[in-house]
């Protein structure tokens, strides 16, 4: 939310002072976590992950996930990804407060989808506001994130290739 978390404000740090820290801190330090409001938005932000990259830090992103054609040019320097997700599709414009048209559901499946054929580690959280999703939100959203898992996960169809079919009585 571009309007609530403005990207130059007063006690913020200049890219440069923080990648000074970053090169003193080299052998304190094993990652940075890119976040904040939506890392994605930003137009340098694949430089500054290049450059962390090089001073050999591993690199992990909290993301809501909206801009998936973003998230797939960046996938190869990750290592590990959040990605959160507001709400069941159909509620997306709700929970968000954004416009029906921008899509934010489809674009989070989207990028749940590039992350689950990536191979990067990743973990899919929610917040809710209980004035917009329900429980039964709640549980629908777990149960479509866990098939999704399943169908792309090559241990499961292997396992799956040795399961015997369910006779029905």
């Amino acid at each position: 939310n571009g309007a609530l978390q403005p990207t130059e404000v007063q006690g913020s740090v200049s890219w440069q002072e923080a990648y000074d820290f970053l090169c003193r801190r080299k052998k304190l330090l094993d990652g940075v976590v890119f976040s904040g409001g939506e890392p994605l938005l930003q137009t340098h932000l694949k430089k500054a992950m290049e450059e962390v990259k090089a001073l050999g830090y591993e690199i992990a992103l909290h993301t809501s996930g909206v801009f998936p054609e973003r998230l797939k040019e960046i996938l190869p320097l990750l290592s590990w990804v959040g990605l959160d997700f507001k709400a069941v599709p159909e509620k997306y414009d709700v929970a968000s407060g954004t416009v029906s048209e921008f899509k934010m559901g489809k674009r989070a499946i989207e990028s749940l989808d590039l992350l689950l054929s990536s191979g990067v580690p990743f973990e899919v959280r929610t917040t809710t506001d209980p004035r917009v999703i329900t429980k039964e939100d709640v549980l629908r959203r777990s149960l479509d994130c866990s098939n999704m898992a399943f169908l792309h996960a090559p241990l499961f169809n292997l396992a799956m290739k040795r399961v015997a079919p369910i006779r029905q009585s």
